[in-house]
């Protein structure tokens, strides 16, 4: 075990040198519900799915039709419909005025949100022709006009935290956060409160909104003081230049199961329906969260009253009444949106849901479709051209989904055994043959295993699963398995005490972080090789001294790179040993994952983007910068390269973002082979082998390929030119035992690599 005490950083500024900014060109569809509105003029239902806006007509609520779908890049809060013009906020995106009768919502006018910190659209209220915007840090006016779009209003007000604004006649409410605050100020003077409120039990002012038939009374929807405490919601009186509490309720939260937060609010006739996230109550069906039903139309000289309640499913975000209909619309995170009819007394008499999406976890590249994991939602392949803004996007973009049927919806993580076999991360196994040929994937069987990371291994012992898991406060490991051993335990398991995301393998070898122990404060990065069903350590290195972990390795040919925070590093591998060629320190960035290619690498930072290094100068050469669509502990969470270049970059809020190529060396898609018609007629023998093996294949024009083998560190120890027959015997006495890769080409056209193991 190599340790390095001294390791000098190359400090960079993102300025000092020349770099190519990218742009976005596609984006996956989808998001978890997080918003709804809907318009009774119209009938037109409006939800935030993650990032994205749907328009759904609700002429039929058992029935509804999808109308036009937008995507942004924060994360939707609020939806304002005056006349034709749709006003939306978006965290980190802005405001955006969008034409509602064009049927792809066209732009009319965007304003940007700019500023330092964690600041953004975070909520709107309209006022004639002004609308106020919360920043979460000051109120912004802005001015629509037909014809000329947005004017910026001065002056700003109510500074420090403001999160949302609540108007009625010449008052307008603000909430901050984190200081739970309420101050109301009159329109014609908006220098100084005309009164302010706070209360202990309020940590982040989550909504507000004045009474329905009384304009001095203000509901207040308070978020929790931590995480799985009690959440709070007031009910306030302005009485002169005081703000008074006259009533208030509670809910609970299951620790280490369930978040309360009163999120958001909608009411008729001030019956009030209060989004609680996941709050949960035996006496309320349990485990399911609920919707309190309450009456505060007694209010200010009466209490409020819970007089139902509904189960619209679990972490309900918002809430919106469809007058003129019998339902409430639900934002619901793992379902959808939920339809819940108000006039039965029956909790969980819900419509059909309609799937949005769920918050993206990773994603995956093969052939035409991008493959991408959801929490809440399953897997959901896309073609990939469907998603491009320039061929009209989102036209018939999804083309599979399937639910993760053991683990509720939630899939974090998948693997391709091989051509028709699909492993998801609860162990679920999908012949996926049936839908090749136009049918739907097949369940097959079920492999005992739980993973946030999943990675073909090609052994000695034939094809393996690496599988990184996590129990949170428990156990960090690192597993192997039998993919094709249905109900099959584990073969090896070792302990990481480090991120599984952090494991990649190549042929047989695994390099991953790992410490020597759970008291143990230095993070190594290692590398073990897979032999008779075993791990068996090669070499360790320290990483950089300030690493308190691994998030992300990523190798190509003889280099192996890793990321975590602010530093990113790579070192030369041979096969044996690992060595130090450079690493960089970032103030600004956060890598969550790399990816090497083609000399260059690739990071996925959390909250800002993608950088990209030169790894030979050691120099930041190109970035796509944009703040993710939330805050906290969400951003940015994977990234791949397609064939050709193309970026793929998977936030939690907004999906996959498309990102047009860095890399003009790399080929095009042109001769891509999609997933449902791979090459099967090629076929290598005897495998493994000791002496020699044979390439067959179909060939019956004779015409030249080229036959190219690869070791398992992606290096060509062979290529074989000119083949017009349709056997290929070769020799393998000077090959290495391990493990290698057989590609075969006829120009462009790129079939399948085949692994061969070499005794």
């Amino acid at each position: 075990m190599k340790t390095t005490i001294f390791i000098l950083l190359t400090a960079l500024s993102i300025n000092t040198y020349a770099q190519t900014d990218l742009h976005r060109i596609g984006q996956t569809p989808g998001g978890s519900s997080f918003h709804v509105n809907y318009d009774s003029i119209t009938k037109h239902l409006f939800t935030g799915a993650g990032t994205s806006l749907w328009v759904y007509d609700m002429t039929d609520p058992a029935d509804p039709v999808i109308l036009a779908k937008r995507p942004f890049l924060g994360l939707i809060n609020e939806t304002i419909l005056s006349d034709n013009v749709l006003f939306v906020a978006a965290t980190h995106d802005g405001v955006y005025a969008l034409d509602v009768d064009s049927d792809t919502l066209s732009i009319i006018d965007h304003y940007a949100v700019d500023g330092l910190g964690d600041i953004g659209a975070y909520d709107i209220c309209l006022s004639g022709d002004t609308l106020f915007v919360a920043d979460k840090f000051k109120v912004r006016r802005l001015k629509y006009t037909p014809g000329t779009g947005f004017t910026s209003i001065d002056p700003d007000f109510a500074l420090f935290g403001s999160f949302c604004v609540a108007e009625r006649g010449d008052l307008i409410a603000v909430g901050k956060q984190p200081s739970g605050t309420v101050e109301i100020y009159n329109k014609n003077n908006l220098i100084i409160p005309v009164s302010s409120w706070h209360n202990t039990n309020i940590r982040t002012v989550q909504h507000l909104q004045f009474s329905d038939s009384d304009d001095h009374v203000l509901y207040v929807c308070g978020g929790p003081t931590n995480l799985f405490s009690k959440s709070w919601f007031f009910a306030l009186e302005l009485s002169g230049d005081q703000l008074i509490a006259v009533d208030s309720f509670d809910v609970s939260g299951v620790v280490l199961l369930a978040q309360a937060n009163i999120r958001d609010m909608d009411s008729r006739n001030d019956t009030l329906y209060i989004a609680t996230t996941c709050a949960v109550d035996s006496s309320m069906g349990a485990p399911l969260s609920y919707i309190p039903v309450i009456d505060a139309s007694g209010l200010p000289a009466d209490n409020m009253n819970m007089i139902s309640y509904l189960n619209p499913g679990l972490w309900h975000f918002d809430v919106s009444l469809m007058d003129g209909t019998p339902y409430l619309a639900t934002a619901s995170e793992w379902l959808g949106v939920a339809l819940n009819d108000v006039t039965t007394s029956q909790p969980l008499d819900t419509l059909p849901l309609m799937e949005t999406g769920g918050w993206t976890q990773k994603a995956k590249v093969r052939g035409n479709t991008l493959w991408v994991a959801h929490e809440g939602w399953g897997l959901a392949a896309y073609n990939t051209d469907s998603l491009k803004f320039a061929n009209g996007y989102m036209t018939d973009s999804r083309i599979l989904h399937l639910y993760s049927q053991l683990n509720h919806f939630f899939v974090g993580e998948f693997e391709f055994l091989n051509d028709t076999l699909l492993l998801l991360s609860n162990g679920d196994v999908y012949n996926l043959k049936p839908w090749q040929q136009g049918g739907k994937p097949q369940k097959a069987y079920q492999l005992n295993c739980l993973g946030v990371s999943l990675h073909n291994a090609f052994t000695n012992t034939g094809q393996r699963l690496v599988v990184g898991s996590e129990i949170v406060g428990f156990a960090q490991q690192m597993s192997l398995f039998n993919p094709f051993d249905p109900n099959g335990n584990s073969l090896k398991t070792i302990d990481l005490y480090n991120n599984p995301n952090s494991i990649t393998v190549t042929g047989d070898t695994v390099f991953y972080g790992m410490k020597t122990g759970v008291s143990g404060t230095d993070i190594f990065l290692a590398a073990s090789v897979i032999r008779d069903d075993d791990f068996i350590l090669i070499d360790t290195i320290l990483l950089p001294f300030n690493l308190s972990g691994l998030n992300a390795v990523s190798v190509e040919n003889n280099v192996v790179a890793i990321g975590k925070g602010s530093i990113v590093a790579w070192y030369s591998w041979n096969g044996s040993e690992f060595t130090l060629l450079n690493s960089l320190f970032d103030p600004t960035m956060n890598a969550i994952d790399v990816v090497l290619e083609n000399g260059y690498l690739y990071v996925a930072d959390k909250m800002n983007g993608v950088k990209i290094f030169d790894i030979t100068s050691g120099t930041l050469v190109g970035q796509y910068e944009q703040k993710t669509g939330w805050c906290g502990n969400f951003g940015y969470q994977d990234l791949c390269l397609d064939d050709d270049g193309l970026i793929y970059l998977s936030d939690f809020n907004a999906g996959v973002i498309m990102i047009e190529r860095f890399d003009q060396t790399l080929g095009t898609n042109d001769h891509k082979i999609p997933p449902d018609t791979v090459e099967e007629n090629i076929l290598v023998y005897p495998n493994p082998s000791s002496s020699f093996f044979t390439v067959e294949f179909d060939n019956p024009e004779n015409v030249d390929y080229t036959i190219s083998i690869y070791n398992s560190l992606g290096q060509k120890v062979m290529s074989i030119d000119n083949v017009t027959t349709e056997k290929q015997t070769i020799e393998t006495g000077t090959f290495k035992r391990g493990i290698y890769f057989i590609e075969l080409k006829n120009g462009n056209h790129r079939y399948k690599i085949k692994k061969v193991v070499i005794e």
